[in-house]
């Protein structure tokens, strides 16, 4: 940091995986709360007028009376990938509060692209609607019969981060996210019509 002086800073490292954060919620903060931590305080101490554009979840803030009913994050708590994230955006306004570093929280809803990992829903279900042909007790399980939710494209999502970087102001949330839901369902309907899967 001391060396290369940045002018600002994207931060996407993280842990992502919801699944993965209950098998070891340790390392879900070591990673997401603790590692933010160690980035700020580099920035601190190297290079403290970078701008630095922090992502944490949408769907990890709740809902609460108030003007900041949207920038809550009252609800935060009930996976340890979301109280993770959640400590470590409290971090970036506490290094802004406090040491004045120039912090923007991003809070992107799901977004979907290429390089996407395997494990997420939607390039997950090819994979799991893979089944014998002719199984007719096939079954692909999912959460809901009729799931929806936001999803941008990560071209988009990447846009909003650099714009943050650049115009958005210290210390403030900022959710980013499509127009409106769409149904996640869409992206999987081919697969539940597969001859002998049903949904559960």
């Amino acid at each position: 940091m001391e060396r290369v002086q940045p002018e600002g800073v994207i931060h996407l490292a993280g842990f992502s995986s919801v699944a993965k954060s209950h098998q070891n919620p340790p390392q879900a903060f070591a990673v997401n709360a603790l590692g933010t931590v160690n980035l700020l305080s580099a920035l601190r101490e190297h290079a403290p007028r970078a701008r630095v554009s922090s992502s944490a979840l949408a769907r990890c803030t709740g809902r609460c009376p108030g003007r900041n009913r949207l920038g809550a994050l009252a609800a935060a708590a009930h996976q340890p990938l979301c109280a993770s994230k959640a400590a470590a955006e409290q971090a970036g306004f506490q290094f802004f509060k406090s040491y004045g570093l120039p912090v923007v929280s991003a809070r992107p809803f799901n977004h979907l692209g290429a390089g996407q990992q395997p494990h997420f829903v939607v390039p997950s279900s090819p994979r799991r609607s893979r089944h014998p042909r002719g199984d007719a007790q096939a079954v692909l399980k999912v959460a809901t019969s009729n799931p929806s939710g936001i999803f941008s494209h990560v071209d988009d999502v990447v846009e909003a981060y650099a714009l943050l970087l650049e115009r958005g102001v210290p210390g403030e949330a900022y959710n980013v996210a499509a127009d409106g839901p769409a149904a996640s369902a869409a992206s999987w309907t081919s697969c539940w019509r597969s001859p002998g899967w049903r949904r559960r």
